[in-house]
């Protein structure tokens, strides 16, 4: 019993060990990767605003492409909308039109606010891929 207790007391210590080490960034909730004075090469995008909160819209080319409302995070000036958009399936054919796509925030519509975007894989995990400044109504260069 004793050797059990001294086991578990041990794997704790570990567990609190790694987490004072690797802090939050383990659950994602460190600050996001920004690439400095680069802009978005995407889909166009726009920012527009409901009675309540910001909502980011997308003119894709196809359905394919999906847009995600990852997280809000407070910088110095203007919230960071921060969006994940995802590549068509390449094993799927889809149609040429272009699609109007939104996806709503979490932030206040009464607060001003910049939108960061990045373009993952459609199978793609979210992490790792850093974002990069929107140019409202910008298409790719």
């Amino acid at each position: 019993m004793a050797r059990l207790m001294r086991r578990n007391v041990g794997f704790a210590a570990a567990v609190a060990g790694l987490l004072a080490v690797g802090g939050c960034s383990l659950f994602g909730s460190g600050r996001a990767e920004v690439l400095p004075s680069q802009s978005f090469r995407g889909p166009p995008m726009g920012l527009a605003s409901t009675n309540k909160v910001h909502v980011v819209t997308m003119k894709a080319p196809h359905p394919g492409w999906r847009l995600e409302f990852d997280r809000a995070e407070e910088a110095a000036g203007p919230t960071r909308l921060l969006m994940s958009v995802r590549r068509p399936d390449p094993t799927l054919v889809y149609t040429r039109q272009i699609v109007d796509m939104s996806a709503a925030t979490t932030v206040d519509a009464d607060e001003p606010a910049e939108v960061y975007a990045r373009i993952i894989e459609h199978d793609a995990r979210r992490s790792g891929v850093p974002y990069e400044r929107v140019l409202l109504g910008a298409g790719p260069e």
